[in-house]
């Protein structure tokens, strides 16, 4: 289970009973990102070693072991609102960049804040699917995930360059 804006901290990680991967934020409260993992899978978190540090999205990451072909890597990311969009595509492009030398099968989870309906008139939005489906990464999600009764959004998504999910 993939959460974001998790509002856990270094000091209230240990705090709950499940088991867990977790990247807190350490200068401020909220955001945060986390990874539930049953306790049957086999796994690790998977330091991806980005340099310079990026400050335009939280992540974190594990790869799974598969009983059958290649090991999983599954990343949850939070980008906050009011976030740079361009510096956004920028750092994302670099994150892609290493997750795709790594030749596994990917799935990218949670909150971009980025609405994919609006592909087709804001540019940074255009840019941010070519980094992805450059390296056939594709949404699962297609349709609106927030709906009210004046706006649909659809900002929240999973990612994946699995052919079948």
């Amino acid at each position: 289970m993939a959460i974001s804006e998790t509002w856990v901290n270094k000091n209230t990680e240990d705090q709950l009973q499940i088991t867990a991967v977790y990247n807190s934020r350490e200068d401020r409260i909220g955001g945060g990102v986390a990874i539930l993992v049953n306790e049957n899978i086999k796994y690790w978190p998977l330091d991806l070693g980005i340099s310079p540090k990026h400050n335009t999205y939280e992540s974190i990451f594990i790869q799974a072991q598969q009983e059958k072909g290649p090991d999983l890597v599954i990343g949850v990311i939070y980008r906050p609102p009011g976030q740079s969009l361009p510096e956004f595509n920028d750092d994302l492009s670099i994150l892609i960049s290493i997750l795709s030398k790594t030749k596994r099968n990917l799935i990218l989870l949670r909150d971009f804040n980025i609405d994919l309906l609006k592909i087709a008139t804001n540019g940074p939005t255009q840019t941010f699917m070519n980094i992805l489906t450059a390296e056939f990464i594709a949404p699962v999600i297609n349709c609106p995930t927030r709906i009210t009764e004046f706006s649909a959004t659809l900002i929240d998504n999973i990612f994946t360059n699995l052919v079948q999910m």
